[in-house]
């Protein structure tokens, strides 16, 4: 990005690096492909995601995509919108949902075995609407839709930055030097690299790599590559120091390992733990203490599980039960003074708010308050929300940013909590656009800000925006042009109190990733030079707003 980038221009992040990996391809059918009735097909779902070859009739197994449209699904931006995102949707692995109503229709019954994720919805954009018990005309994902991607593909993430100001959690930290660093899942190599920052304030970033093996054995790393690739790495301190953080690898389903890397001074040692089925990992500090629990959530009637760790590296649990479909919000949202992080479950479907509020009297007692309606606070039915937690006025509460894609009234929800209630003042904000959302602190001054991150070459006059906020909630913007598809990595690397951007490039050819380094007070960027990323690497801990 230095070869391109102006850093104290308006447009600071303008570059064109080339885009030349395909992940999955589009194209139109040809005439016995796709027609008739046949807006568009997707090739054969795989039996694995490991397989390299083209996924087709022959080969069922294979890795890559092909999405087949027919010259039908163009007649209209309706019918390519129903027919684009269904697809998609089968590119990601989902089953026709009404093979889920028991029709007797020859084209409407069930042909398979899958795993329910969410209710049956007659509102979902897998649904055939020539089918008893779909609604018609649907060109949007359900909120079940959703949640059912929510829970699939969002692992989780710690909200290391929730802790500021009240623990020594700033930034995840994994060499017990208390330094921001990256921690690289590498299944194909069996090994965790572990990336730790050096340097100091004002000079380029730079990263310390070093490596262990996900057997915790020293030497060449040996191992199941299919158990690896799909175990899901989460950020977790459940042993020794802030500044060390474990790793828990969720093994999904049954026949993978669950294991808790236990990190000690940046040197990890495997530790089995028994999880069964499929659970969705909810990790944050409720008791009164820094460290975490581990909140295995089964989505439905099924009984949860409380993980709790011992000082002495036992591990014990207790049985919890949330029983509906929701998405499970972490944060301090009554800061430190006592108790510990609270859970917000958002049920999209309904429109509904739920709170678990821990308390500091008992281990691991809360008060449940709702079902409450959140279209009283703001929130619209049936209406796409991605909440953005962060601390956006500096007073160390956790707040939320419900961010609605487009032309939608999005809110930012102050915490206005006691020790004794959750509580909030809610302002209405106009984004107008779609973005993708990151939190840091970008100028440095303990107050959190969002960068609204898009691709500019995509549409026509659309960039990326930080708003910057102040003490009082309210914000001002400055725009950079990004232009390349990037998995943006925010850290405060070189432990100056302004959070640097990694643009974590995966398909690169040079494979190389460029580098921001942020001023503080400037509001502004320096361009360091590019760092060569691991191969067949997945950042832990990042890749979503909540």
């Amino acid at each position: 990005m230095r070869e391109f980038d102006t850093p104290d221009s308006l447009t600071s992040g303008v570059c064109r690096p080339g885009q030349n990996e395909i992940w999955f391809r589009v194209r139109m059918a040809f005439w016995d492909e796709c027609h008739g009735v046949c807006t568009g097909v997707t090739n054969a779902t795989p039996d694995t995601e490991l397989q390299p070859e083209w996924a087709n009739p022959d080969n069922p197994g294979g890795q890559k995509r092909e999405l087949l449209l027919a010259t039908s699904s163009a007649v209209s931006d309706n019918v390519m919108a129903i027919t684009g995102r269904h697809e998609l949707g089968h590119v990601l692995g989902f089953a026709h949902e009404h093979e889920r109503f028991d029709l007797a229709d020859p084209g409407c019954t069930p042909k398979w075995g899958w795993r329910t994720l969410t209710p049956p919805d007659d509102l979902s954009i897998m649904g055939y609407d020539s089918c008893d018990g779909i609604a018609n005309n649907q060109p949007r994902l359900s909120p079940y839709d959703r949640l059912g991607a929510f829970y699939q593909y969002t692992w989780a993430r710690r909200h290391a930055l929730m802790m500021g100001g009240g623990s020594s959690i700033e930034n995840l930290a994994y060499d017990s030097s208390g330094r921001a660093g990256i921690a690289w899942h590498r299944p194909w190599d069996h090994e965790i690299e572990l990336w730790t920052s050096a340097g100091s304030p004002g000079e380029p970033l730079e990263f310390h790599a070093s490596h262990h093996c996900l057997s915790g054995n020293q030497g060449a790393c040996k191992g199941d590559v299919v158990e690896h690739a799909r175990q899901r790495p989460s950020p977790l301190f459940a042993s020794g120091m802030a500044a060390d953080l474990d790793v828990l690898m969720l093994g999904p389903g049954v026949g993978i390992d669950d294991v808790i890397q236990n990190n000690k001074n940046g040197i990890f040692q495997p530790q089995p733990i028994a999880i069964d089925g499929y659970a969705i990992p909810v990790i944050g500090s409720f008791e009164h203490d820094i460290d975490d629990e581990l909140l295995l959530y089964r989505p439905g009637p099924e009984e949860d599980t409380l993980v709790v760790f011992d000082a002495d590296g036992g591990i014990s649990s207790l049985p919890l039960g949330y029983s509906d479909y929701a998405i499970p919000l972490v944060g301090r949202f009554r800061g430190f003074g006592g108790g510990g992080n609270d859970i917000i479950w958002y049920q999209p479907h309904h429109n509904t708010l739920h709170v678990w509020q821990w308390q500091n009297f008992e281990s691991f007692e809360f008060w449940e308050n709702g079902p409450d309606d959140a279209k009283s606070i703001g929130l619209s039915p049936l209406t796409e929300y991605i909440p953005i937690l962060g601390d956006f006025n500096g007073d160390t509460f956790t707040d939320m940013f419900w961010y609605a894609p487009g032309r939608v009234t999005d809110w930012l929800w102050e915490s206005a909590s006691t020790q004794e209630a959750i509580l909030f003042s809610v302002f209405p904000h106009d984004v107008d656009g779609e973005y993708r959302p990151f939190v840091g602190d970008f100028d440095g001054d303990d107050i959190h800000d969002i960068l609204w991150y898009a691709v500019a070459d995509e549409v026509d006059g659309v960039n990326s925006v930080i708003w910057y906020f102040d003490d009082k909630g309210g914000h001002d913007v400055r725009i950079f042009t990004i232009h390349g598809d990037y998995t943006p990595i925010i850290g405060d690397f070189d432990d100056d109190g302004c959070s640097d951007v990694l643009w974590y490039e995966p398909t690169a050819e040079d494979g190389s990733s460029p580098l921001w380094r942020c001023l503080p007070g400037e509001r502004d960027f320096a361009c360091d030079p590019p760092v060569i990323h691991p191969s067949q690497g997945y950042p832990i801990g990042n890749g979503g707003a909540y």
